[in-house]
């Protein structure tokens, strides 16, 4: 059977309408569209910022109480303390203190229909497509953000008349912290998981509704920039995977340097053209870096997908190592320069160093070292 005998149903959720003004008096947590993520607690007429999603819970709310109002009705308020964890307990309320949750039309609709399994049925695969898939487990706020940058850099710096490609979001687990649509996320097709699945399995499922001739990988704590796509297309004239070079130690490497240092590689840099230029293999290096890869959909057909044992990190070690068995070529390519947050996908999880040893762990048992 092939690898991509399933399909994702991409369902769109309608826009959330403003839920009415505060009541005087009834405790109420709120946020409005001019004030982003910000989540205040309106109290006996004063409104209250919540600094952290932890101070969220620890006063008896959740995102699934917040409402959302408009900016004027603050006006009717005073303006109250700044909550922290050192102030939280004079503030802590019970449950069934608040308003109940208001209902949405159609609500019920809501949830996201996962991938069917339609078996002998396979993906059309499309000639010159890229489909670039990303998993996001939003497990902090940085995380959220982050995956905004991400997502944006590959819309202003993908030519798609160059290079055609589908982004494909895999969302992972509940955190509370959510999109009020899906399509803000900017993707082509979204899969929304309830639960954290880990690395390995998040890439897989997009992957199995991936129709592009070429699979990147991208993680959501990166930026690409011009030309990266054609560029790492070019590479695979001479590799099986190849791996962009992130611009490490460079707190402020955006776009600018690594255009910079993309001119570097290009034998007569007055042509920013890399296809009248043959030497990118002059560009390769032993250095891994799994954050921002390409590959072709006829890999993963001679060797699987990901090892779904691993559930965050050695999953890519795993995979490369299985790649060079079969005797296929991995580098990265110093022509790619991406910015990337180191850690950023995992920051705020303090269960990372556990799964990094049982990775480890695992890795070393399955091969030797």
């Amino acid at each position: 059977m092939s690898y991509f005998d399933q399909k994702a149903v991409n369902q769109v959720i309608p826009e959330q309408e403003p839920r009415g003004e505060p009541i005087q008096g009834i405790p109420q947590f709120v946020r409005t569209k001019e004030t982003g993520d910000k989540a205040y607690f309106v109290q006996n007429g004063e409104y209250h910022w919540i600094t952290t999603p932890q101070v969220l819970e620890a006063l008896g709310g959740n995102f699934d109480v917040i409402q959302m109002i408009e900016r004027k009705d603050f006006a009717t308020l005073g303006h109250g303390d700044k909550i922290t964890m050192e102030n939280v307990d004079q503030y802590k309320i019970e449950q069934s203190e608040l308003l109940e949750k208001v209902s949405l039309p159609g609500e019920e609709e809501l949830e996201f229909k996962q991938y069917e399994e339609e078996p002998g049925i396979p993906h059309e695969t499309i000639k010159g497509l890229t489909s670039i898939i990303m998993p996001v487990w939003f497990n902090s706020y940085p995380a959220f953000h982050y995956t905004g940058n991400a997502i944006g850099s590959i819309r202003e710096h993908t030519d798609k008349l160059k290079t055609p490609y589908e982004l494909i979001v895999v969302l992972q687990g509940d955190t509370g912290i959510k999109l009020s649509k899906l399509e803000d996320t900017k993707a082509d097709k979204v899969i929304e998981l309830k639960n954290n699945e880990g690395y390995s399995r998040a890439v897989n499922k997009g992957i199995r509704v991936a129709q592009g001739e070429y699979i990147a990988i991208l993680n959501n704590d990166i930026m690409v920039f011009d030309h990266w796509l054609e560029d790492m297309q070019d590479a695979l004239n001479h590799l099986d995977l190849v791996m962009a070079t992130p611009m490490y130690g460079e707190p402020f490497a955006r776009a600018v340097e690594a255009d910079f240092k993309r001119l570097q590689t290009i034998p007569n840099p007055t042509t920013r053209d890399t296809r009248l230029d043959p030497g990118i293999e002059n560009t390769f290096s032993d250095f891994k870096d799994f954050s921002c890869v390409l590959t072709k959909k006829e890999v993963f057909d001679k060797i699987g997908l990901f090892d779904e044992q691993f559930f965050m990190y050695g999953e890519d070690l795993d995979f490369m190592r299985r790649m060079e068995k079969e005797g296929m070529k991995v580098a990265s390519t110093k022509r790619v320069n991406t910015h990337h947050i180191i850690s950023g996908t995992s920051s705020g999880n303090e269960d990372t160093p556990r799964i990094m040893d049982e990775s480890k762990a695992k890795l070393k048992q399955k091969w030797g070292y």
